[in-house]
């Protein structure tokens, strides 16, 4: 018992003893860092040439590591708008070269680009054309993209017929997509039943979200191997991508 007021002493003395050297350690860091904030900043005053090339070389570096990831992830659209799921497809389904096209069934330059890509595919059978309905001028367009889709659901097989017939035509309502749907024995029936998937807008928006990923914002707009052609294209040109193309693969 006679010991407490002893030990209470002793603990009371060190603990004043560890806070006057934190203390004192506390006035020697700062004073350091003082110093050395100082001397850094005389450095710099002195040197500015070395600053700003450090600053360069770190801009450099930043700009280089974004442009990696923005060619990496580009690589990634390119390589899923061939080869994504659910495909809606013109000409050979198992054709060696494949040329994508995002298109507006009201575009004229894609209304252009379907004569272009349909005396294409006649002269060569080896062509797998893949369609990336990307509606982008109004509400006519949106539907048009709907029922495209909502016709591949009900037969695949009828979907080239109504794509190439609306692109054809000179559409200016509703009634003349479900006319062309009709002369293809497709009821409108079967079209409002299909039309409340859910699967088909996402498939609108998939299409948008790869187009902003591409840096695509208008139609027409083609992919041939991994490479990105926005704008219409002319037959030779076309052409010669698929020769070129045909010739990588091989």
């Amino acid at each position: 018992m006679t010991l407490r007021p002893a030990i209470t002493l002793a603990l009371s003395v060190s603990l004043t003893v560890v806070i006057s050297i934190a203390a004192t350690y506390g006035l020697i860091k700062a004073h350091i860092n003082e110093e050395v904030e100082t001397q850094v900043a005389r450095y710099v005053e002195e040197n500015p040439r070395i600053f700003f090339n450090a600053t360069v070389a770190v801009a450099r570096a930043d700009a280089e590591a974004h442009s990696q990831l923005q060619q990496k992830q580009q690589s990634e659209a390119l390589q899923l708008a061939a080869n994504g799921s659910n495909l809606l497809i013109k000409g050979n389904p198992d054709g060696d070269v494949s040329i994508v096209m995002f298109s507006d069934y009201q575009c004229g330059y894609c209304k252009r680009s379907h004569a272009v890509l349909t005396e294409l595919l006649e002269q060569d059978s080896g062509i797998k054309l893949i369609v990336k309905e990307f509606p982008v001028l109004g509400e006519l367009s949106l539907t048009a993209a709907r029922l495209a889709i909502a016709i591949h659901t009900i037969a695949p097989e009828k979907y080239p017929a109504f794509s190439d017939h609306a692109l054809e035509a000179n559409l200016s309502s509703v009634e003349s997509l479900l006319d062309i749907a009709s002369s293809l024995d497709i009821s409108n029936g079967d079209l409002r039943i299909a039309l409340t998937d859910p699967a088909i807008d996402q498939h609108i928006t998939d299409n948008a979200a790869l187009a902003e990923q591409l840096g695509v914002n208008g139609t027409p707009a083609f992919i041939v191997g991994n490479t990105l052609y926005p704008g219409a294209l002319e037959l030779p040109q076309l052409a010669a991508l698929v020769e070129a193309q045909r010739g990588t693969v091989q």
